[in-house]
Formats: structure tokens, C-alpha cells, sequence
């Protein structure tokens, strides 16, 4: 179980990053609550949900935010280096090649443009860059933490059967120990059964020689007594 799931994990990360990422900020026209706006947008291989919070925290630092759906609002925003009081338009939405994080700027009643203010759009460019590469660095420091958690999970699983090995080892010369013990009290034990048998025939005959002797005694015994007859 433990090694499919780093399996997975090895396969995850693969997947996701088996070329070198390239972030490109392109430009392109989309349409929030109505407004037809000129702006750029980002395409990030990572799940929809957890661009969307990141995304949201990140405009919540320019002003308050009004969200509806995939659309957020801010009406008076202060950016750095884009602008000090102006509107924000964004949207996140998901497609076949990503997750597209688009956002465009009106001030002073213009939309900020690149060939009309080069400034400002080349430090919102900088900033959706900026959200786009952290967006990915921080995926990867979570595959990090996971790939090592599973390491440490891998590990203890070689350290317990590298124990259980020696514990098998260390059985089976306990065993062959103690067969070899059980193998010399069997010899033994043999030998022993050859000497019990050899003092049961010796007593036997010792049995029969004590039997000869009895009777030999009682045979005295009577020529003792038949002489007490012969006096008179």
C-alpha cells in the first residue's frame, strides 16, 4: 500500500512538470459584469479551487473585493506601480490547457493598455507573473513536503524490515541450535537406550544367577535341618 502510494505521488509530480515551465502573461479582451475590457491573463497547470483562494487573497491586499461567480471587482484599488486609485477587473475560469487567471485596470475612465501606458502594464504583467510563479513554486514545496513525508513513511517501513530480517536470522540460528541440541540428546538419548538394555539383560541374568543361588541355599538349608533328624 505504502509503495503505490509513492508510486502515485512520483507519478503526480512527473505529470505535472515533465517539461520546463514556462509562465507567459498574454494579453487578450474579456468581458466582466459587463465591462469589455483590454487585459492579460496567465495559464496555470494547477487546480482550479486552489487558484481561485490564492488569487482572492491576492487581490483582497489592493482593496476591498466584490466577488460574483468567477468574477471579482475591486472599485477602488491601489496597486503598486500600476495604479494609486483605479478599478480592477478579473476573472479565474478553467480550460483544456489550464487554469486562466485574467485581470485589466480602468483609470481615470481608460483602460490601462500596453501601447497607451507601457508602465503600468508591464508592472501588472510583473505582478500576474509574480502570483503565477509563486503559485507554482508553492505546489511544488507541498509535493516536497509530501514526496518527504513518504520518504520518512519508506524508511521506517526498510528500518522495520531490516529488523524483522535479523529477527528471522537471528530465529533461525535459535533453531539450528537448537536442533542441533535436540539431535545430540537424541544420539545421546540412543545410547543411553543401548546401555538399559544391556543392564536389563545383565539383570536378568543376574536375576537368574540370584535364583540359583536361592535355591542352592534352600537345598543347604534342608541338608542343615535333615541332620537335626540324625541324632537320637
Amino acid at each position: 500500500m505504502i509503495r503505490l502510494a509513492i508510486l502515485i505521488l512520483i507519478l503526480h509530480i512527473n505529470s505535472l512538470y515533465a517539461q520546463t515551465l514556462k509562465i507567459k502573461v498574454q494579453e487578450s479582451k474579456e468581458t466582466v459584469a459587463s465591462e469589455s475590457l483590454q487585459g492579460m491573463y496567465s495559464l496555470i497547470e494547477l487546480d482550479k479551487k486552489e487558484i481561485e483562494r490564492a488569487w482572492e487573497k491576492k487581490l483582497k491586499e489592493y482593496g476591498k473585493l466584490t466577488k460574483k461567480d468567477n468574477q471579482y471587482i475591486i472599485t477602488e484599488a491601489k496597486v503598486p506601480d500600476v495604479c494609486v486609485l483605479c478599478q480592477v477587473y478579473s476573472k479565474v475560469e478553467f480550460t483544456q490547457k489550464g487554469t486562466k487567471v485574467w485581470w485589466a485596470f480602468v483609470s481615470n475612465g481608460k483602460n490601462i493598455q500596453r501601447k497607451e501606458d507601457s508602465i503600468s502594464y508591464r508592472a501588472a504583467e510583473k505582478l500576474l507573473y509574480e502570483f503565477t510563479f509563486n503559485a507554482y513554486r508553492e505546489d511544488i514545496n507541498r509535493q516536497i513536503q509530501d514526496a518527504e513525508k513518504a520518504l520518512a513513511i519508506a524508511v521506517k517501513t526498510q528500518e522495520k524490515k531490516i529488523r524483522e530480517g535479523e529477527k528471522l536470522v537471528e530465529d533461525s540460528l535459535q533453531n539450528r541450535m537448537e536442533k542441533k541440541m535436540l539431535e545430540e540428546k537424541l544420539v545421546k538419548n540412543e545410547q543411553e537406550i543401548i546401555q538399559l538394555r544391556q543392564q536389563i539383560i545383565q539383570n536378568k541374568r543376574d536375576q537368574a544367577a540370584a535364583a540359583e543361588d536361592v535355591e542352592k541355599m534352600k537345598k543347604a538349608v534342608e541338608i542343615v535341618k535333615n541332620k537335626l533328624k540324625m541324632i537320637e
